[in-house]
């Protein structure tokens, strides 16, 4: 586990001198075609084909990069770890990537209705991932939408390979390019969800959060995102999963009676119109929450314990 902890620390290292210097400074070794291990080798074509290989290299801690340009001109990145494919990586053209992108998605996003989107920063792109253990590739958009002269706002959506949008935040979340190792977290998912889907993966200020379809319904599994390495697994590492209700009316009669009794006090009772429940399961228990707006700016959720009423 020492030596498991090591190489994630040397990996974070990484992946914050990549954002900060450019791939040209990577702090691996340059490696020539004939370099790259064999296996690896073997596994990349397979999966790309006898696409032109313009870098790749390897690192002391068992991870290799190969950045290649597909048939249609896109910078992709294949990452591996220990021999084993990690994730592919290919980025569209940020400026029109209606033209490019599949159908599904960019009809998805064009749903979205942002106006006035622009590439503003260097971190904004469109960008298609393939990844371990995830079945579903998923595409990621980070822009910003102009708001008036030099106002922007940023915008994060993730949205999968069948048109679901698996998250839109007035936000960025972190870059996911050099995060591997999921295994544990995705054996977890799976017995605590039987028969769920998982469909993307994105790091929600520091949590990284799978998006799953599980009994008809969109849940966000969150772990906290160094739990790979901290000597603890992956159930420990769980932090919580949450999942919007259909109905926002669905729940017991105690939430009612209890929220009510929240709304009185805050003298919010008239202006607060539930929109939303929310499904909340955690380590330490189960919550409702009745999301509703109290003003024309503010949203606020109000979390009512799970009681065992057995």
């Amino acid at each position: 586990m020492k030596n498991l902890f090591s190489r994630i620390i040397i990996l974070l290292c990484v992946t914050v001198s990549l954002c900060a210097c450019g791939w040209e400074e990577f702090p691996g070794t340059l490696m020539s075609k004939n370099g790259i291990p064999v296996e690896i080798r073997k596994d990349f074509y397979a999966r790309n084909g006898h696409v032109q290989i313009t870098e790749a290299y390897g690192s002391d801690v068992g991870s290799a990069a190969i950045f290649f340009d597909d048939p249609a001109g896109r910078s992709c990145q294949s990452e591996y770890l220990d021999g084993a494919w990690q994730l592919t990586l290919r980025e569209f053209d940020r400026q029109f990537p209606e033209h490019d992108l599949p159908c599904v998605v960019a009809d998805a996003f064009k749903a979205l209705g942002f106006e006035r989107y622009c590439p503003k920063s260097d971190d904004d792109r469109v960008a298609e991932f393939s990844r371990r253990g995830i079945g579903h590739k998923y595409y990621e958009f980070r822009f910003h939408t102009q708001l008036g002269p030099d106002h922007y706002a940023m915008h994060f959506v993730l949205i999968d390979e069948e048109g679901v949008v698996l998250e839109n935040a007035n936000s960025y979340f972190n870059r996911m390019d050099w995060s591997m190792g999921h295994d544990g977290a995705l054996d977890f998912i799976a017995g605590r969800y039987p028969g769920c889907d998982v469909r993307g993966l994105a790091n929600d200020c520091g949590y990284d959060t799978f998006y799953i379809f599980h009994e008809g319904l969109l849940k966000r599994v969150r772990f906290q995102n160094n739990y790979q390495g901290n000597g603890y697994t992956a159930a420990e590492g769980w932090r919580e999963t949450v999942w919007q209700l259909d109905d926002p009316k669905a729940v017991p009669d105690y939430v009612w009676e209890e929220f009510q009794a929240r709304m009185e006090k805050k003298a919010e009772a008239d202006r607060y119109e539930v929109s939303a429940c929310y499904y909340l399961e955690t380590p330490r228990g189960d919550c409702f929450g009745l999301e509703g707006r109290v003003s024309a700016t503010t949203t606020v959720t109000n979390w009512i314990s799970v009681r065992d009423e057995s």
